[in-house]
């Protein structure tokens, strides 16, 4: 079974592995986003922003709809959510605590 899923795994984790495509992962797994407001958050180029979840929906790991001239961007792979929850509680629960 892991050898048939391995190609899975790498997949994501090189999808995880680059900053970008990590931040708007992270930022996703709350809600449904549109890509104005991904693009606001990151301070990045919209090009940059389309591009990472263009390879982000080719790796199947978010789905997009539209609603007029606006395109939402939202986690829709739940193994990619379980992972993402896992690394937001070791990496992000400090700056989520009081004080943080």
């Amino acid at each position: 079974m892991l050898q048939s899923r391995a190609g899975d795994a790498v997949l994501l984790l090189k999808a995880l592995a680059h900053p970008s495509r990590l931040m708007l992962l992270c930022l996703m797994i709350e809600r449904e986003r549109a890509v104005g407001e991904l693009v606001g958050v990151l301070g990045l180029p919209q090009a940059n922003v389309s591009q990472q979840l263009a390879k982000l929906r080719q790796e199947g790991l978010v789905g997009r709809r539209r609603d007029g001239r606006a395109t939402y961007y939202r986690v829709c792979d739940p193994g990619t959510r379980r992972v993402l929850e896992v690394l937001c509680d070791i990496y992000c629960a400090e700056a989520k605590q009081p004080g943080g």
